[in-house]
């Protein structure tokens, strides 16, 4: 398991439609000098959310949305962007009613700021604090219509504004409505309820006397009073006399594992890079409560910070950061856990195959594993031994590791793989990735045995060569992998005690397909186009984490991929509603629901991707 750094770059081109470019870049040079460590992302902490200043300005908005938002999430916010196709995961269709009906001004504004690199999203950090808001208040237009702001006005003048004023500045009947802090922290719906139940025995409830469509119109005729269309620069902040020289990183570790605190006398390590070279080394020591700071950091614009902890021989990573002059001083928490050796909490995202001929009789079989821990203590073996095991084919021979991959975390025993690197807790927090060799005399039956929970696999075999059959396998058509031809199959969810079978048969074309053996390199890019890579460009020792669930916060969900008129998506969205029909019912626990709503909306992306062939 290791830091790739070809995905690295594979995911990059992903990106660049988000703008990340002028944010946060990756030193190149800390893939070579971390390399021993697994690939890991710190926890998304949600970002502190700051009252406007000022009333937020939909039309400076607009343009930052349309440079930054619009190639993924398209100009109107339905998530059809031009980078849209090649995202792993939909865009929120942000311009949706019932979509962001619920969302709250605030809940956006921090995931500009820090992101949802669970959904491939870069944080905006080199966006100013008015300029956030601004682009939050246009994207929040995008779900309204002029007509509906119309009807809404004329709701209010009728209704409301006796107590609350024309301009929503409240009288002493009523408060005022047109603040922005007041607004940040309410959703449409809110106040939608409010208008139709009334505020204890401050406000009367008009759900009697106004439709529903007359009680949403105003709603978000409301929100709109705390946006302005001009910038009054006399309430403009005044500027500080000298830009600062000099920040500061502040943050507490804490311990995520349940009823666990902190052990011991403990260290950070500041680390600072520009661009690929180390430049900042500094340690701290922990203080009871677990907090740390680092003090007088000369702010140098693009350098960027992180912090590290060893923990009980394990080390953990924060966020990645930078100073500016606008905001000298950041937050960069850190969360380390207990470990297990215990292996129950481990689950498989992804299994990828991916197939290739180094001679005519001799088959190479790429894999590479997508792994999630599910628990609350990071998954690693006493002494560094190995805990999570992968059984191989029968007859599999020349084991190795692909390109530049490092065999320090991975042994070979007659058990198959055994990975010795933690995995943290969360969702696609390790990756392990190996080749080996099985004959091939124009037929093979590929048995592997399943020891996790697996939510998909993929199999990728050089378009032209043999053909792959097999229970339940679908085939997705002919997709371009690092500028080689692929036929790509899928097949759907496996468990403990199955067994993963496929047949390929047929000629196996001249020797090395893709020119010799399979090419890590060229693999690499094309597996950020099918969306298989969890390395996200710009915040370079991230990993895509959720909280455990009784600590997770939730902000924007993603509805499943809309059915493009193709019965077996259908099918696959039925069978969505079905199950979260179910969960709502309680007829099924929470952590089966949520593992098999996951392995759905993969196949429904699987069967999406196929249509776009």
């Amino acid at each position: 398991m290791k830091r790739s750094f070809l995905f690295i770059l594979a995911t990059a081109a992903l990106l660049v439609g988000c703008s990340l470019a002028g944010d946060v870049t990756p030193p190149p040079s800390l893939a070579t000098a971390q390399a021993s460590e697994p690939l890991v992302i710190p926890l998304t902490t949600p970002a502190q959310v700051s009252p406007p200043a000022i009333p937020p300005n939909p039309a400076a908005g607009e343009e930052i949305y349309q440079t930054r938002c619009s190639p993924c999430h398209g100009p109107q916010g339905q998530g059809d962007g031009e980078q849209s196709a090649n995202l792993p995961n939909p865009p929120a269709p942000l311009g949706d009613p019932e979509f962001s009906r619920t969302v709250k001004p605030a809940d956006w504004y921090s995931i500009v700021s820090i992101g949802r690199l669970d959904r491939f999203m870069p944080g905006f950090a080199s966006l100013s604090d008015s300029q956030r808001w601004d682009v939050v208040a246009f994207a929040l237009t995008l779900s309204t219509t002029e007509e509906t702001l119309s009807e809404g006005a004329q709701v209010y003048n009728e209704t409301c504004a006796s107590c609350h004023s024309s301009s929503g500045e409240g009288t002493a009947r009523g408060p005022a409505l047109n603040a922005p802090g007041f607004m940040a922290d309410r959703s449409i719906m809110d106040v939608f309820t409010a208008a139709s139940d009334g505020v204890g025995g401050e406000m009367p409830g008009f759900a009697d006397s106004l439709t529903d469509d007359q009680r949403s119109a105003v709603a978000y005729f409301v929100r709109s009073l705390a946006f302005t269309a001009e910038t009054d620069i006399g309430n403009l902040p005044a500027a500080s006399a000298s830009p600062a020289s000099f920040g500061s990183i502040r943050g507490r570790a804490t311990n995520g594992t349940a009823g666990a605190s902190l052990e011991g006398e403990l260290e950070v390590n500041l680390l600072g890079f520009d661009a690929d070279s180390q430049v900042v080394s500094a340690t701290a020591r922990v203080g009871s409560d677990g907090s740390f700071v680092f003090d007088v950091l000369d702010i140098v614009e693009g350098r960027i910070f992180g912090v590290t902890m060893l923990y009980k021989g394990i080390v953990y990573y924060s966020e990645a950061a930078h100073l500016s002059q606008t905001s000298p001083d950041i937050d960069l928490p850190l969360v380390v856990y207990e470990t297990t050796a215990e292996a129950g909490q481990i689950r498989v995202d992804r299994l990828h195959l991916i197939f290739d001929f180094t001679g005519a009789d001799t088959l190479r079989v790429l894999e590479l594993w997508v792994l999630s821990n599910d628990g609350d203590r990071t998954l690693a073996g006493a002494d560094g031994r190995g805990v999570i095991r992968l059984p191989l084919p029968s007859g599999a021979t020349n084991l190795g590791f692909p390109g530049d991959a490092s065999s320090q975390d991975l042994q070979f025993t007659d058990e198959g793989v055994v990975v010795s690197a933690p995995l943290f807790p969360g969702s696609g927090t390790g990756e392990v990735v190996f080749n080996f060799d099985l004959p091939y005399d124009r037929r093979l039956s590929f048995s592997q045995e399943i020891t996790y929970p697996v939510g998909a696999v993929v199999a990728l075999l050089p378009a032209g060569g043999p053909e792959l059959s097999g229970s339940g396998w679908q085939d997705l058509g002919v997709r371009d992998v690092g500028g080689i031809s692929y036929q790509n199959h899928t097949l759907g969810a496996l468990f403990p005690g199955q067994t993963l079978d496929l047949t390929l048969s047929g000629q196996s074309g001249t020797t090395g397909s893709t020119g010799g053996g399979i090419s890590t390199s060229n693999i690499a890019v094309g597996l950020g186009v099918l969306g298989l890579t969890l390395v996200a460009v710009g915040l370079w020792w991230y990993r895509p984490w959720r909280r455990p669930t009784a600590e997770r916060v939730r902000t924007v969900e993603e509805p499943p991929p809309p059915a493009g008129g193709d019965p077996e998506i259908d099918t696959v969205i039925r069978q969505i509603a079905d199950l979260d029909d179910d969960y709502e019912a309680g007829v099924i626990q929470e952590k089966e629901y949520r593992r098999r709503r996951a392995a759905l909306k993969r196949r429904a992306l699987d069967l999406r991707l196929g249509q776009d062939d």
